[in-house]
């Protein structure tokens, strides 16, 4: 069920993997979508602040400050890749207001053994008013073709969430484990930490 936001303003990030799973069985219907790749410039920017859809890379969170910690598979215990983000505001029903904008967001084991236990699929939602502390209430502006910079106007520090609140720099979910070494990366997990090191 849809939830009030908190302290009247935002919303945690809540687990629906109950929602997905009945979504999955069909018994709220069936939805398609398909991926397209980039347009290349003039598109909006795959960030935060416009409310993007996307398949893979890191997550663009939409409540800047209460991002989940890594989520894990509920079988082999390690953290989930990010699969997607569909954003959904909610239109209709009595708490649409609270729903301006609304995003879900889809982690999965990388395991084919997890992935036939139906417990390797996370799902979260994340949802705030019109007027909140991180977005503005009007529409990005987009630029008139012939401007000097076709496309949409981006803000250099429109990536970041809230000073104080830290992404793992390989999967970007929250994180408070910093490199030892470097002293300015964090991550989620010793793994992630080994990857990147790897790259």
């Amino acid at each position: 069920a849809d939830g009030g936001p908190r302290d009247g303003h935002d919303d945690d990030y809540e687990d629906h993997d109950e929602d997905f799973e009945n979504l999955a069985s069909g018994e709220t219907g069936t939805l398609l979508g398909f991926a397209e790749p980039l347009n290349g410039e003039g598109g909006p920017p795959l960030i935060s602040r416009f409310f993007p859809s996307k398949v893979g890379g890191k997550p663009a969170w939409l409540n800047l400050r209460n991002i989940p910690e890594a989520p894990k598979c509920l079988n082999c215990k390690e953290v989930l890749s990010f699969l997607l983000q569909v954003y959904a505001p909610r239109t209709q029903g009595s708490n649409k207001d609270d729903a301006f904008h609304r995003t879900i967001f889809v982690f999965t084991c990388k395991k084919a053994s997890c992935l036939r236990t139906g417990k390797s699929i996370r799902v979260f939602r994340s949802q705030l008013g019109r007027n909140n502390e991180y977005y503005s209430s009007e529409p990005p502006v987009e630029l008139i073709d012939g401007d000097e910079n076709d496309g949409f106007e981006v803000e250099t520090d429109s990536l970041n969430p809230v000073q104080g609140v830290h992404l793992c720099h390989v999967c970007g979910v929250l994180s408070s484990q910093r490199c030892s070494r470097c002293r300015s990366v964090y991550y989620c997990s010793r793994k992630h930490q080994a990857a990147h090191w790897k790259a």
